[in-house]
């Protein structure tokens, strides 16, 4: 303590140690004392004094080494067990990656639609960036315009809201008869009637919803698979102002270098959709929905309108069901498909049971009263038994779904419109406060487009709306789809799987596997 005492003081004064006068121990100990009355100074055996908290235990843990009593050997033991659990845990990377070992921070995806006519470039390497190898010992930072988020405060949490002069007094959302919601999907239906009936061997059935749509889809004339890159992470929130503003930033300059004059469309979940929403009506100079598109993720709309039908089926009996009838192996399994453990699964067992009570449907309607035409006895069904409505409900609910994503598969860009508007009512119904509160206001924004967007209005009519990966049939997705797809591929093939946050500006592991992104990522083609 002396000499720790003695050598701080040295730096202090900016001497050598052995230049000053040797501090006396008794002295410094009673002055330390005197500051930190929590602490008492102890003789051990060994006749050193130690300065100890004054609690019995942590006296114990202390002396453990000079007193070797069970109770301090027991406190001791326990002390440098807590110490190696808390260091293996915090280093030992074992194949799958966590919260809180995992890079947290914002990634940015570029995406460009292709055409015959509109092929577009392939840009490998930015004129003002540096070269960078996988040989290289040092890893160049990135560009200041790039790296740097310019911090942001936003003048007003609920700023002014554009009026959108033309709209009626009749909500656009009413005008819909969501109990006839299933006459949309009525071909698939159709066929899956037809070939209940006429197939006897159950596993002869073929009944797949996206197959049979993709049998009637007509291949796209002229397009081709889109271009997309992930541009190097942040450590930044991905729903502060100054991030988004970053971000609205970096698209707008991407999209000028790639294709001048074009207006750029940005994509995000829920929290960030509002976020820029907020940014654009504070500031409508620089981002005004006249100069920027945002667009709110279809499959986080689909994955939200999936966990609201398991809401409403919740308590059913249908997890009962699925398990009996061996669809899923347990009621846990199908437990989770209601609670949309996994989006493609969750549809998939949701299309089955739309089948099923379509199924039963026409049985009941032709043990009844098969005389009566069909949506009239559906009418007075649902009037007279509440069960019938609840379940005849839930297959709307279902179907609506399926019409979503079939919009988004097929590039409809009407249906899509149509669609999200015979939604919305329902996350007011089941108070998904979120969803309810921004999915009209992206419903607005697609309204206002012919007007304020002709240009982009025009590319999504033509099916630019969702993001082609291949040129398969059925198979075009959303642009936040299309995000998590770069992002899984960063983590697999690009090997960022397991990166810590790194502070050390020294450390260059995060940046060198950024500036690897054309090679590790394998992704579709390009970098901008």
């Amino acid at each position: 303590m002396t000499q720790m005492y003695q050598s701080r003081l040295a730096t202090l004064m900016g001497v050598k140690s052995n230049e000053l006068s040797r501090a006396h121990s008794t002295r410094l100990q009673e002055r330390i004392l005197q500051h930190v009355p929590e602490l008492v100074a102890k003789l051990s055996q060994t006749e050193n004094y130690y300065l100890v908290p004054n609690s019995p235990a942590l006296y114990t843990v202390a002396l453990q080494d000079d007193d070797f009593d069970d109770t301090a050997t027991l406190f001791s033991r326990f002390a440098r067990r807590i110490r190696e659990i808390l260091d293996a845990s915090q280093c030992v990377f074992t194949g799958s990656s966590t919260a809180e070992g995992s890079f947290h921070g914002t990634g940015i995806s570029i995406l460009q639609m292709r055409c015959q006519l509109r092929p577009g470039e392939q840009i490998v390497k930015h004129p003002s960036l540096p070269d960078f190898t996988s040989s290289s010992t040092r890893v160049p930072e990135l560009p200041d315009f790039f790296e740097i988020v310019k911090p942001v405060v936003l003048p007003s949490r609920k700023p002014q809201v554009p009026v959108f002069g033309h709209q009626g007094e009749e909500s656009f959302v009413s005008r819909l008869s969501f109990l006839e919601s299933w006459k949309f999907d009525e071909p698939w239906l159709n066929y899956v009637q037809t070939e209940y009936q006429n197939v006897l061997a159950p596993d002869e059935l073929n009944l797949s919803w996206s197959a049979i749509h993709a049998s009637r889809q007509k291949p796209p004339d002229d397009a081709l698979p889109g271009l997309s890159a992930l541009l190097p992470l942040f450590p930044d929130d991905s729903t502060s102002p100054s991030m988004i503003c970053h971000r609205l930033d970096i698209g707008q300059d991407i999209t000028q270098h790639v294709n001048p004059g074009q207006t750029p469309v940005m994509c995000g979940d829920q929290p960030i959709y509002a976020m820029c929403k907020i940014v654009q009506w504070n500031w409508p100079d620089n981002y005004g929905e006249d100069k920027y598109f945002i667009m709110f993720g279809e499959f986080r709309i689909e994955q939200s309108f999936l966990k609201l039908i398991g809401h409403a089926m919740g308590g059913c009996g249908w997890v009962s069901i699925m398990a009996a009838s061996q669809v899923v192996s347990s009621e846990t399994a199908a437990q989770s498909l209601l609670a949309v453990h996994h989006v493609k699964k969750s549809r998939s067992a949701l299309a089955v049971t739309a089948a099923a009570l379509f199924v039963l449907l026409n049985e009941a309607h032709q043990e009844e009263n098969a005389a009566k035409a069909f949506d009239s006895w559906i009418d007075e069904r649902c009037r007279d038994s509440d069960t019938f409505y609840y379940w005849f409900l839930i297959f709307n609910l279902i179907i609506t779904l399926l019409r979503f994503v079939k919009a988004l598969r097929l590039r409809d860009y009407n249906e899509y419109c149509q669609t999200l508007k015979a939604m919305a009512p329902w996350y007011f119904t089941y108070d998904r406060q979120n969803y309810a509160r921004w999915i009209p206001v992206h419903i607005r924004d697609l309204e206002r487009l012919p007007e304020d967007l002709p240009a982009v209005y025009e590319e999504f009519k033509g099916g630019n709306f969702v993001f082609l990966e291949t040129l398969r049939l059925m198979s075009a997705i959303p642009y936040d789809q299309t995000h998590e797809h770069i992002n899984d591929a960063a983590k697999v093939d690009g090997r960022a799987l397991g990166l810590k946050t790194q502070t050390n500006s020294g450390d260059g592991s995060l940046r060198r596997q950024q500036k690897h992104g054309n090679v590790h990522q394998k992704l579709i083609s390009a970098n901008f």
